[in-house]
């Protein structure tokens, strides 16, 4: 569980300064180019992909210890897959995976878009914090692990402070402009 948490601290981290770092100085485009987006991305979704490798992983190590029956699981772990589903198709539908990284981060014409309002993102901006981020319960509901499920929390709280603390004020000045 330790190191779970960890990789979810070193993710948010990861975003963190590299966000902060081109958005107030562009200092990633001036020290890598056009290839600084690129590294910025593939260190993101390789810790993302380690820090649900390291749910999926606690949860087949720790499977059967979450005191919840299987047919109130399952009704959860089906509930957040639907909203997975719409929330992926809105993001890649109507936002672009690439925009989801952070790409207005690093490209000023992205900021010039505006805010996307088709798809899921009619009714909320938070398409990716309300819809797609309740994968990471989805282990710990499907295994029956307390350890995973406690890991889910962790991680969907650490990328909701995220959002306060970093997306949020950054949007602000982002798409001030725009708007």
């Amino acid at each position: 569980m330790v190191v779970s948490a960890i990789i979810g601290v070193l993710h948010q981290l990861w975003v963190l300064v590299f966000w902060r770092l081109e958005l107030g100085f562009s200092a990633i485009s001036r020290c890598f180019g056009n290839s600084g987006f690129t590294i910025y991305s593939i260190g993101f979704v390789a810790l993302l992909t380690a820090r649900l490798a390291s749910i999926v992983t606690s949860a087949a190590l720790n499977g059967g210890t979450l005191a919840v029956s299987l047919p109130i699981r399952l009704i959860l772990a089906g509930i957040i897959a639907i909203l997975n589903i719409w929330g992926l198709y809105s993001v890649l539908r109507y936002f672009g995976i690439l925009r989801a990284f952070g790409l207005d981060h690093f490209d000023p014409s992205i900021r010039k878009k505006g805010l996307v309002k088709g798809g899921a993102y009619r009714y909320t901006r938070n398409v990716m914090y309300l819809f797609v981020l309740p994968v990471f319960f989805a282990p710990g509901l499907l295994w029956g692990s307390l350890a995973a499920t406690l890991l889910g929390v962790f991680h969907f709280f650490t990328v909701w402070i995220h959002y306060y603390c970093t997306e949020l004020p950054d949007m602000a000045l982002l798409y001030s402009e725009s708007e």
